[in-house]
């Protein structure tokens, strides 16, 4: 009895510390989102001026910084993104309590950064300023006096400073992702798996020896049923009707066989089944919203173009994630190489991705996020306000896309 007693408690925890951490995750998108937005629009007012983008921007950093609370390790950034909103809004308006509030603001973000830590140079800069800024305005010598000693601080910490010191990259979707398909299966009362393997299809110049072996060690791995019902596909039936029958009905797939690249036209790169290749056009062609995972063993699965490894399109990749990734890696060309045919062709793609993940797909929010920032990059190197206007409506949709992704979490 105590043993049970101690399982359940054991089992009741780990419930517990695992919807706390998705409620932490889908709280950590959602001021993402909050405050990229709200930088957006921040942009807009400063090319457009229309006030209510200011306004509306600094509500959404009211919103964030709600979402940190006292105690929140990166309460300080949202303290100082509000911060910034108000001096602006003093800029623009002159209401001395906008500037007070930004100080203070400024002031508990400081406070929150002690000596060491590598955000606090950037803090010290930014009360140096408001203060220098209320001085002009007031003309306390005390302001005057504490600007200058933050500042003198600020340049002294900031000294010698790398850029990987001052700056975190972080990649949420990849998290996000083995979050969702974790959730997905809970409760879930069978995993429908294939296996299907193809020694020697017509055409082929040797025999995959241990085709068969390996789909047998792949079945000896996965749980029993009813958790997974495990179909094996071999020998003569792994034509490509069956298996373009098993990727429709199966969530979770393992092919093993022979495969070709085609680096001319890559749509035409396939696997070999015993009739007909099973093309990459073919699989693009089918509705694979309900597929979650494949494991490839065949050859030239993900091989690129040696002359342009940089554009990605392959037998790993199903339509909708290519155009993704591709329009990824143009972006990143472009920002390397500066050819704005590379960002125009980014965009177009990732207008292509977005309209391949309808309302509801796992990851529209993706989509609409990349080709938001697409489209900021190219208004802030051409200048189209378009561009701007696009991106902004993009972004809007998110949180509350987010909202209602997670509502039944």
């Amino acid at each position: 009895m105590r043993r049970h007693n101690a399982n359940t408690n054991i089992s009741q925890s780990s419930a517990t510390i695992g919807r706390f951490t998705t409620l932490w995750v889908v709280i950590f998108k959602i001021m993402y989102r909050l405050n990229n937005l709200a930088a957006h629009l921040s942009t807009r007012f400063d090319h457009q001026g229309n006030s209510e983008d200011l306004d509306q921007a600094i509500a959404l950093h009211r919103e964030a910084l709600a979402l940190r609370p006292v105690g929140h390790t990166d309460r300080s950034s949202s303290l100082n993104n509000l911060a910034s909103g108000l001096s602006t809004h003093f800029d623009h308006r002159g209401n001395a309590e906008d500037l007070d509030q930004a100080i203070a603001l400024a002031r508990e973000a400081l406070a929150l950064l002690p000596v060491g830590h590598t955000g606090r140079s950037n803090s010290l800069g930014n009360l140096a300023a408001l203060l220098s800024t209320r001085f002009d305005h007031r003309g306390n010598a005390e302001d005057l006096n504490e600007s200058r000693e933050n500042l003198r601080c600020a340049l002294t910490l900031a000294n010698g400073k790398s850029l990987s010191q001052q700056y975190i990259s972080s990649y949420m979707p990849s998290l996000t992702a083995l979050m969702r398909a974790r959730r997905s299966h809970d409760g879930s009362p069978s995993v429908p798996f294939a296996a299907i393997g193809q020694n020697l299809p017509d055409g082929a110049s040797f025999t995959l020896d241990c085709v068969e072996p390996e789909l047998e060690l792949v079945r000896g791995l996965l749980p029993l049923p009813p958790a997974v019902s495990f179909t094996k596909i071999t020998s003569v039936d792994p034509t490509k009707s069956r298996a373009l029958r098993a990727l429709r009905d199966n969530t979770w797939l393992h092919l093993s066989c022979h495969g070709t690249q085609t680096f001319d036209d890559p749509f035409k790169s396939a696997f070999l089944m015993r009739d007909q290749p099973l093309s990459l056009l073919d699989i693009t062609q089918m509705d694979l919203s309900q597929n979650e995972f494949a494991f490839l063993s065949a050859c030239e699965t993900a091989v690129g173009v040696p002359t342009t490894p940089d554009e990605v399109m392959h037998l790993a990749a199903d339509r909708s994630s290519s155009v993704g990734n591709l329009a990824v890696q143009l972006s990143t060309r472009f920002h390397h190489r500066g050819n704005p045919e590379d960002l125009d062709q980014a965009i177009a793609l990732q207008r292509e991705a977005l309209a391949l993940h309808p309302a509801g797909h796992t990851y529209r929010s993706w989509s609409l996020n990349h080709l938001a920032a697409h489209l900021s990059t190219r208004f802030h190197h051409r200048g189209n306000p378009e561009d701007l206007d696009q991106a902004i409506a993009l972004l809007r949709l998110l949180p509350a896309l987010y909202y209602l992704t997670h509502a039944a979490s």
